[in-house]
């Protein structure tokens, strides 16, 4: 039998994003339809992925954990002595953001107050590497 982690990953890998509602359903968003034995797991694991994805915590960090699978690229891009010589301000943002979310993930904070909260840290996440390779281009144009 498939773990429970092990099918919320298969999904995030996917694409598709898991919610609880209120009156006990398993909401299951996708850019195109889960394959049929996922979705069969899905729906016999389903008691369990509520339970899971209804603890805040847990839920926080995967949220967390799925944004940083996102950005990784764009993070590993980054030449983090750059970012703090020569942009200080988007690192301070990232270290504020992250700090934030802990503090969130910790009081169980709203859903949608850690997720805006997410979505800023990637976003700045995707602004310094946008920033970078746009700088970097710009110094090995003058090279030449």
């Amino acid at each position: 039998m498939i773990e429970v982690q092990t099918l919320l990953t298969r999904c995030r890998d996917l694409g598709a994003e898991l919610t609880p509602t209120p009156d006990g359903k398993l909401k299951v968003r996708a850019p195109t339809p889960l394959p049929e034995p996922l979705q069969a797991a899905l729906k016999q694991r389903k008691a369990e992925l509520l339970a899971l994805l209804s603890q805040p915590s847990t839920n926080h960090r995967v949220r967390y954990k799925h944004a940083a699978e996102t950005v990784k690229e764009d993070s590993f891009a980054i030449d983090p002595n750059w970012l703090i010589e020569q942009h200080p301000h988007l690192w301070e943002q990232m270290v504020e953001f992250d700090g934030t979310l802990s503090r969130l993930e910790q009081e169980g904070a709203a859903e949608s107050v850690y997720r805006h909260t997410l979505t800023q840290l990637v976003n700045v996440v995707r602004e310094a590497r946008e920033l970078y390779e746009k700088e970097h281009k710009q110094v090995a144009e003058v090279k030449q």
